[in-house]
């Protein structure tokens, strides 16, 4: 019994392309074959195509449903490690234990430490790219999560420490607003004290000086982020165990006010004090059973 599916016959509109017949739908293109009529005209022939989900199993005895009907919600995990360490590999935060229920699983990795915050306060490194990292992600979650078998429109965000603190931040972001649905936050909060860096070009400043940059009071914004901008990954990311010593690492790089875009170079995520270096960390996991 053919259940679920449609034939349909054109004599226009359809296009050839090497010796296939293809019409191309928003769900991808359909291959068809060529029939010829009682007077000889040509047919465009595309014969079991799936319009519903097979009504079997546990959609027996139900109203038909389409794929869209029957995606899974989408939980986008934000990784620990208070901004400076910590990944979203599978190895750390992989999906076996969610992927026993019918939810599509994500993790993210973004920018960390000075690459993913430092800020000067101003235009000339404006920070909070890591967050920035994050909402592009997240975009790209809005726009792919179906072909995965994700819900688009029930997207939960999932993150301990700050990882839950940026989940927070972004349901204060309108540029987040529309891209997910529901917060899990444990452990965090952006509202912690050390969630929020408050005076931005000091820090920048302490880091400015590590890397034998100009860092005195007549300095500038921009002479300091000229000189940063010529080390490179490896050296911006040794000089942070030296940075964090004099302060818990809780007051070191975080979030600020009044932040643009930029884009930086970045470490790799789990290693980041003094293990391998990676110019391009911006990716992400995603885990699905459909």
């Amino acid at each position: 019994m053919l259940s679920g599916a449609l034939v349909l016959f054109l004599a226009v509109g359809a296009i050839a392309i090497d010796g296939d017949v293809l019409v191309r739908t928003p769900k991808g293109a359909i291959r068809g074959t060529t029939l010829i009529s009682r007077n000889g005209r040509t047919i465009y022939s595309f014969r079991g195509i799936r319009y519903a989900l097979p009504p079997t199993g546990e959609r027996r005895f139900k109203i038909p449903l389409t794929k869209e009907d029957d995606l899974h919600p989408v939980i986008v995990l934000f990784h620990p490690g208070a901004w400076f360490a910590g990944s979203g590999q599978s190895n750390l935060a992989g999906p076996q234990y969610l992927l026993d229920e019918d939810v599509v699983f994500v993790s993210i990795n973004q920018r960390l430490g000075a690459f993913g915050f430092l800020s000067t306060g101003d235009s000339e490194s404006p920070g909070n790219y890591a967050l920035k990292d994050q909402q592009l992600a997240l975009q790209w979650v809005r726009d792919n999560a179906q072909h995965f078998g994700g819900d688009p429109n029930s997207v939960t965000l999932f993150g301990s420490t700050s990882g839950g603190a940026s989940a927070q931040y972004h349901m204060l972001s309108p540029q987040s607003a529309g891209l997910f649905h529901r917060v899990i936050a444990a452990s965090g909060s952006c509202l912690c004290s050390w969630a929020l860096n408050k005076d931005p070009l000091t820090l920048a400043k302490r880091q400015a000086a590590l890397l034998d940059c100009p860092h005195d009071e007549n300095t500038t914004s921009k002479e300091i982020m000229d000189c940063i901008k010529t080390k490179d990954t490896a050296e911006i990311s040794k000089s942070f165990r030296r940075l964090r010593a004099p302060v818990p690492s809780t007051d070191l790089w975080t979030g600020v006010f009044n932040a643009t875009e930029d884009k930086p170079s970045c470490p790799q995520g789990n290693d980041f004090i003094d293990g391998p270096i990676s110019e391009d960390c911006l990716f992400l996991n995603i885990y699905t059973t459909k």
